[in-house]
């Protein structure tokens, strides 16, 4: 994995199912407690799987704002967002492990990876 990332996440996708995660994207303010919630306004979200970190190609790719990741009600401005990684998307995919991450693209050119991890790919019990 390339790096260094703030956040290492481990995506575990079924083939028989969709995969929507939920995320909140903030920090914590001082009191340890309260979320304060990044505003995503004007970035593209995009997350890539590929079987090699150093492939060209990604086998799977969804990005903001409706090609498989998708802010809550639209609003950008709360940090909330879902990944929606569906059959329709997921079928190039075969029980095995890949790596995968999530990428913001700031309105002002920069870009910052949210997290990276192996995705790791199961048939799924239920058919």
């Amino acid at each position: 994995m390339a790096g260094p990332v703030y956040y290492e996440a481990v995506v575990n996708i079924s083939l028989n199912e969709d995969w929507i995660v939920p995320f909140t994207y903030g920090y914590y303010a001082t009191d340890g407690v309260t979320v304060i919630p990044v505003d995503l306004t004007g970035s593209i979200l995009k997350m890539e799987i590929r079987v090699a970190e150093s492939d060209n190609e990604a086998i799977i790719s969804v990005f903001s704002p409706n090609d498989g990741i998708h802010f809550y009600n639209g609003d950008p401005t709360t940090g909330q967002f879902y990944i929606a990684i569906t059959r329709d998307k997921s079928w190039r995919l075969w029980e095995a492990s890949f790596v995968c991450d999530l990428v913001r693209l700031m309105p002002n050119g920069w870009q910052e990876r949210i997290f990276e991890g192996p995705a790791n790919v199961s048939t799924g019990t239920t058919r």
